[in-house]
């Protein structure tokens, strides 16, 4: 059996489930999903909702651990594992569950290459299960008549935490925009900008093309924005795992996808190879 410890927001929550499940299928194995976090967030972390409940997942159970052996195999962990790297963690995992082991994953293990092989079961059970609401609706028409790019800012939790997170340049999103304009031209160009801090992005990103800022929680929930995300043309997303898989998601096989050098202050994301190889980068400090 495996079971996955779901913690933090979206983003991480579908790194976590798609490395698991990429492990249930390899083995033919039973997963379920450890929600404990969502109910009983440590101090240092920022309280989040348990989300992956939106998509068409596939799984045995959802469970809220209370078992106090979990206490012993998080005490494992730290002692035993935390200093290995992914790799290592993963050649683990598939010993463990080839000779019938149970296995407790708590990493977010954010490399596609951890679960590549069942792309398209993802796409598949990454699909919201209820329809769009009236205003994702307008937004999804609009991207479907245009040459649509996305373009997300990520500001305000990681501004509490610069000297971990950084942020993304306004010149890192002008450079990006002039890099996709070079290769598909300026015909029909649409930019449709998702951001946690809108009032922001307006003030200090202007481009010459018809521009939608479509964050908005009180229409738009964040499951439909990163939706939306995946149904542009072209991507440039910001040092974030939610606009990480709004791109991931986009099926459009002639896509374009730009993400920034450092996906943290001081760790590049070539180091961290958290990009696909086909994305591309660019300087955003």
């Amino acid at each position: 059996m495996i079971t996955i410890n779901i913690a933090g927001g979206l983003g991480n929550q579908m790194f976590q489930y798609a490395v698991a499940k990429c492990l249930s299928l390899k083995h033919n194995s039973q997963l379920t999903l450890d929600t404990t976090f969502f109910i009983n967030t440590p101090e240092n972390d920022t309280s989040r909702k348990f989300q992956l409940d939106i998509f068409n997942i596939k799984t045995d159970a959802i469970i809220v651990n209370k078992n106090i052996f979990k206490k012993y195999i998080r005490l494992l962990y730290r002692m035993i594992l935390r200093p290995l790297s992914d790799d290592q963690q993963i050649l683990i995992f598939n010993f463990l569950l080839k000779i019938g082991l149970p296995v407790y994953l708590t990493r977010h293990f954010q490399n596609e290459k951890y679960f590549i092989e069942i792309k398209d079961t993802l796409l598949r059970e990454f699909t919201l299960k209820s329809k769009l609401g009236d205003e994702a609706e307008k937004i999804k028409n609009l991207m479907a008549n245009s040459n649509s790019i996305s373009i997300h800012v990520r500001r305000t939790d990681y501004l509490k935490q610069m000297d971990f997170f950084g942020n993304c340049s306004i010149n890192y999103y002008q450079k990006a925009l002039g890099e996709i304009i070079e290769k598909i031209g300026n015909e029909k160009i649409e930019l449709f900008i998702s951001s946690d801090d809108i009032p922001w992005t307006k003030k200090n990103l202007a481009f010459n093309y018809p521009t939608h800022f479509i964050s908005n929680l009180a229409l738009i929930p964040n499951y439909e924005e990163m939706y939306l995300m995946s149904l542009c043309k072209h991507n440039i997303i910001a040092n974030s795992t939610f606009s990480w898989w709004g791109a991931w998601l986009n099926q459009n096989k002639d896509k374009i996808v730009i993400g920034p050098k450092y996906w943290f202050k001081d760790k590049t994301s070539k180091e961290l190879e958290i990009l696909p190889k086909e994305w591309l980068q660019l300087e955003n400090k």
